[in-house]
């Protein structure tokens, strides 16, 4: 014989997955365009302009705009 899960607590575990999973995405996000953010002009033949175009790109594909679509 099986134990039945409680749905109430199967429930709130779900929850709780989702919001961590949405923790996780948001810091991760941020954790890389920081990165990005300082690193790339240390990389040789990598101006302004080109960082700029990789930011906004970064943005645009990964920003919180997306996240909350999910």
């Amino acid at each position: 014989m099986t134990k039945r899960k409680n749905p109430v607590i199967q429930e709130a575990r779900e929850e709780g997955i989702k919001v961590g999973m949405t923790i996780g995405q948001q810091q991760t996000f941020l954790f890389f365009f920081e990165y990005l953010e300082e690193n790339l002009e240390k990389i040789p033949g990598i101006g302004p302009t080109r960082k700029q175009h990789v930011m906004d790109h970064f943005l645009k594909n990964f920003g919180h705009e997306k996240t909350q679509e999910k």
